[in-house]
């Protein structure tokens, strides 16, 4: 599927790239795309048969640049590799202010946002969102992360919402990197939920262990005084709330509104998680 969705993107940036104003004159030459369009297919060396003979003096900076941000969303190192090659700028933004760099680490492509950061990529350029590629990589690629993370990448930075990238992470080997590079176990988002929240939220076991076992706190209330144990009872996932009372957490803390814990658990129905938390059946029956 992946596959598919990036060659998609590229066969798009082409379409787009032949309708440039500016390039009408230029274009794209039918033996250009063709030779684009087999690179793409293949998962050799970027250089040999495919690209041997081929005049790169057809393409303008401008397609080359678009080319390579298309190549670096579609997690097509091949291709990226051939075009900074042929010296496709790798600073480069597109209308969202995302440079390739953004792109790749947004696609979980970790070779590619290795090859962008040979050539110099800055790990801590923002998008119009106040996004560095960090916050992109820290959702869900772990060797990405560890990338930029090596490369200078700044593991406290905010967005323009205020969100980190450890707020942001879905992935508990993400975390792992960004904690032990110095990331706040307590920042917020603009709810003022914690990464635990988070976690616990979505039921994300190992991301839970891994924050709790970095100082994360229990004991954090969001907006509405809940804490990670609220939301992991409200949402009745029984493994969650399982960790997080072995790591301590109370089950009588009450939120801003009065509510135990357990009183969320029986006003979604979830009678397991009541008793879990020392309730009984009539707590339910009485939500």
């Amino acid at each position: 599927m992946r596959t598919m969705i990036a060659v998609s993107a590229i066969l798009l940036a082409l379409l787009l790239l032949t309708r440039m104003p500016g390039c009408a004159s230029v274009g794209l030459a039918p033996e250009l795309r063709v030779e684009l369009a087999e690179l793409m297919a293949t998962t050799g060396l970027p250089h040999g048969p495919v690209t041997s003979g081929f005049n790169p003096s057809v393409l303008t900076q401008g397609q080359l640049d678009e080319l390579l941000r298309a190549a670096a969303g579609g997690a097509t190192p091949a291709l990226v590799r051939w075009l900074l090659d042929r010296k496709a700028n790798p600073y480069l933004a597109d209308r969202q202010g995302r440079t390739p760099l953004h792109l790749a680490a947004a696609a979980r492509a970790a070779e590619t946002v290795g090859l962008l950061l040979e050539r110099k990529a800055d790990p801590n350029a923002r998008d119009h969102e106040g996004r560095t590629p960090l916050h992109y990589a820290a959702m869900e690629s772990a060797a990405a992360t560890a990338a930029l993370l090596k490369a200078g990448a700044k593991a406290e930075v905010r967005d323009d919402a205020g969100n980190t990238p450890l707020v942001l992470s879905r992935c508990a080997a993400c975390a792992e990197a960004l904690l032990a590079a110095g990331a706040d176990a307590g920042a917020r988002d603009k709810e003022q939920r914690t990464a635990l929240h988070l976690a616990a939220k979505r039921r994300d076991v190992a991301l839970v262990e891994v924050l709790l076992a970095r100082g994360a706190s229990l004991t954090a209330g969001d907006a509405r005084g809940q804490t990670a144990l609220h939301l992991a009872a409200a949402e009745g996932y029984g493994r969650t709330v399982e960790v997080l009372l072995a790591k301590g957490a109370d089950p009588e803390a009450a939120d801003a509104d009065g509510n135990l814990p357990r009183d969320l658990a029986a006003r979604h129905g979830h009678r397991f998680i009541v008793q879990m938390l020392g309730g009984g059946d009539a707590e339910v029956a009485k939500e």
